[in-house]
């Protein structure tokens, strides 16, 4: 994939983002729901980070597609959705991020417990495929010895 160096850097940038944030995020890993409601700091800095968390991965995901000569889609969930149709992501990473990007929407729009069921799935299984993912992204966005004139 060819890149610009000012998309790499963008990539890079909300890559490290995300990893920081995934690493504030794992020290509630362990929450549960009745915390999660009667402690008010934790809940909005749970949500607060899964929303920086996706917003990171749908502006990472938004550049990969527009560096592939993709169309970007107009919503998240086509974003994310769109990664495995141009080799973006790993069969099964599609569908954990169209979770992430209604997360995402949840986290801007719905009640307590429903928000509740998508950042526990969250804090489980979708932080992990995230991290995976940026592995990813960072392979892709690190110029090879040819980019740079190597042998």
């Amino acid at each position: 994939m060819k890149m610009t160096a000012s998309q790499r850097s963008a990539v890079a940038v909300r890559i490290e983002f995300a990893r920081g944030e995934l690493a504030d995020l794992a020290e509630y890993s362990a929450l549960d729901w009745i915390t999660y409601q009667q402690d008010r700091k934790a809940r909005r800095n749970v949500e607060r980070m899964a929303e920086n968390i996706a917003n990171a991965v749908i502006d990472v995901a938004k550049i990969l597609l527009s560096a592939s000569g993709s169309d970007v889609p107009a919503t998240y969930r086509e974003v994310l959705g769109a990664l495995g149709g141009v080799g973006l992501a790993r069969p099964g990473t599609t569908e954990e991020f169209v979770r992430l990007a209604q997360l995402r929407n949840i986290l801007s729009h719905s009640y307590l417990d429903y928000k509740w069921e998508s950042l526990k799935w969250f804090l489980g299984t979708g932080s992990a495929r995230v991290a995976e993912w940026l592995e990813q992204c960072e392979a892709i966005v690190t110029p090879t010895d040819e980019e740079h004139g190597g042998s």
